[in-house]
């Protein structure tokens, strides 16, 4: 098979997947949101903000480095995934005692839950066989597990929450069905590979050195982005927690865009990153250039929508959530740029740096937040993420920088700025809602279209990454 063809099965299955799951997450997410009202939709915020940085801990970093070491070991693929397998199901087992004792002191009214979620972190935590059907060239494998855990923790999770209205309970549907994922999908990888489960020193060596920046900057980065929700719920109400996670919510749609994109090309990026750096410069220009063009129009017209999103999806109560979208929408222009710019920082194996740049990002959040929180509430904790993240991208643009040097065609990016600069000029003209809608894409892509701001490169650069 092509790489090109490679690529693009690749991405399908793994748009499809992430998708189907995404709208489960997002159904429930509403639901128990407007079922259950704001204080507890705090309180499950919370819980599930517990549980992802309690999965971080888990996969430290690991995720990543599967995808790329999968094809540097495919001589020895099995003997790599079953000291993959090891370190993970160590890791987890690690993990869950410690977030049992953790939750106990922290949040001993929610300890029910946490307990449940914590005793299945091992199952939780299970969702990196993708790399895994993506090398042996069995993508949809991926997507079969996936929509096994929809239609179950979705009927599930609707059946409690019009039964018996309990949050405990969402959260034992919840843990389950990914024990069920698991399941089918450690079938399906068998049928792929089988692993060997012998200590080979020289794997988890690897797997150690390069997963142990990329998990502390994980790490450290989750904390950054969500400490503020522990703190809200600790300097302010679950209430607060509540009306500012509905709009963090929104965040996650960035991040899964960039991971969707980033994912499965960076076997590829690994091999331009060995073979042909002027290409891999090339292909890097173009990408970032065209991220600006999607997502720059998004952040402008968010402003104008963000009060209906939300009482459509959340009811008139969370209205508030509206003034921290229009915050967060800049956070996730900068979260898909991050997000690809590490893919590439992991291709040329320069990661070193994210180690310290998550731990200061970290204590900038956390200090920051101590003042913000106190005197704005969740509304300053959007501002301070905000913030952090301009650091953060300033950062690492500064050792992309170093390693493929100043790849920015200054007139393009004039030209997106002109053609997003004539959309927020448009989007001040006092129009309904529902002509807004209309008019304001009509004049971003006439805006594209006499600049000519996109150009054949561009349309092809997604192509062209696929190829070897």
């Amino acid at each position: 098979m092509s790489f090109r063809r490679h690529y693009f099965l690749n991405l399908s299955a793994q748009t499809l997947g992430r998708f189907i799951n995404t709208a489960g997450n997002f159904i429930i997410f509403f639901m128990v949101a407007r079922v259950l009202g704001a204080e507890q939709f705090g309180q499950y915020s919370y819980i599930l903000t517990f549980l992802g940085l309690a999965v971080l801990v888990a996969e430290f970093g690991t995720n990543g480095v599967l995808a790329k070491q999968i094809v540097e070991f495919k001589d020895e693929s099995r003997v790599y995934w079953g000291n993959f397998l090891m370190f993970r199901f160590c890791s987890s087992i690690l993990v869950t005692i410690l977030a049992i004792v953790v939750a106990y002191f922290i949040r001993f009214d929610l300890f029910d839950s946490l307990l449940m979620g914590s005793a299945c972190i091992i199952f939780i935590s299970s969702r990196f066989f993708e790399p895994v059907f993506q090398v042996h060239q069995k993508p949809w494998y991926s997507l079969y597990p996936t929509v096994v855990f929809f239609l179950v923790y979705t009927v599930s999770s609707l059946t409690v929450l019009y039964l018996y209205e309990s949050l405990f309970l969402i959260i034992v549907v919840y843990s389950l069905t990914n024990a069920i994922y698991i399941l089918v999908a450690g079938y399906l990888s068998t049928r792929v590979i089988t692993p060997v489960f012998k200590f080979n020193a020289k794997h988890m060596k690897k797997l150690a050195s390069l997963a142990l920046p990329a998990g502390l900057s994980n790490l450290f980065i989750l904390v950054h982005m969500r400490a503020d929700i522990f703190m809200l719920a600790v300097m302010k109400t679950d209430y607060e927690v509540g009306i500012y996670n509905a709009a963090y919510k929104f965040l996650d749609i960035a991040t899964i865009f960039a991971v969707v994109i980033s994912t499965p090309i960076l076997p590829i990026l690994s091999k331009y990153a060995l073979d042909n750096r002027d290409l891999l410069r090339s292909r890097y220009m173009q990408f970032i250039e065209l991220i600006a063009i999607v997502t720059l129009p998004v952040a402008i017209i968010t402003p104008l929508i963000s009060p209906l999103v939300v009482t459509v999806l959340f009811g008139t109560d969370y209205l508030p959530s509206a003034a921290v979208i229009n915050v967060i929408v800049w956070i996730g222009v900068i979260v898909v740029y991050s997000v690809f710019l590490s893919t590439v920082l992991m291709a040329v194996e320069r990661i070193h740096h994210m180690v310290w740049l998550g731990a200061v990002s970290a204590c900038l959040n956390v200090l920051f937040n101590l003042w913000a929180i106190e005197h704005f509430s969740y509304m300053g904790a959007a501002w301070v993420t905000l913030v952090v993240e301009i650091f953060l991208i300033s950062v690492t643009i500064y050792y992309i920088k170093n390693v493929l040097g100043c790849v920015a065609r200054w007139k393009v990016w004039g030209k997106i700025l002109v053609a997003n600069g004539l959309l927020a000029v448009a989007s001040l003209i006092p129009l309904p809602p529902y002509l807004q809608l209309i008019v304001l894409p009509v004049v971003y892509l006439c805006g594209l279209f006499v600049l000519r701001v996109v150009t054949v490169e561009h349309v092809t650069s997604m192509r062209l990454f696929s190829e070897g």
